[in-house]
């Protein structure tokens, strides 16, 4: 009987020591916003997910989300994905206008290689209305959005 409660407790003390020595893993995630607001870095737990921060502001682009990549990639899923180490996710943004503004030039820039004529007026009319619009307007993320402005 001895031998057994001997066996009871030598087991007892190995599986409380093992569980007391076990130490848990903490990562850190860093948010790099690319030139909008800053948002801190988090600690979280080995296989934790993290909550999703306040989205930064960067004057004149549409924050799009975090991702793993600073240029292209797969969005990081504040839902599903857990953290398993280090990791730096980044702030992709959307320029707003800016695309659409470089369609303009590049309208203008066509018109001042062409001949000069009535005709050629009415696109260069509209490039210069629209790049207006865009000043005015900086929130138009699209030709369409400016046009409809």
């Amino acid at each position: 009987m001895k031998k057994i409660i001997f066996i009871a407790f030598a087991a007892f003390v190995a599986l409380a020591t093992d569980t007391s020595c076990r130490r848990d893993s903490f990562y850190t995630v860093t948010f790099k916003s690319q030139g909008g607001t800053p948002v801190n870095s988090v600690w979280v737990r080995e296989g934790s997910r993290i909550h999703r921060p306040d989205d930064p502001v960067k004057e004149g682009s549409t924050f799009l989300g975090w991702f793993y990549t600073s240029r292209s990639g797969v969005k990081w899923n504040f839902e599903t994905n857990a953290v398993y180490s280090n990791l730096i996710l980044y702030a992709h943004w959307d320029s707003n206008g800016f695309d659409a503004l470089v369609s303009l030039v590049s309208s203008v820039e066509t018109f001042l290689q062409a001949d000069y004529t009535a005709g050629s007026w009415i696109p260069l009319q509209r490039a210069l209305s629209a790049a207006k619009t865009i000043t005015d307007n900086p929130n138009a993320a699209t030709v369409a959005q400016i046009a409809a402005a």
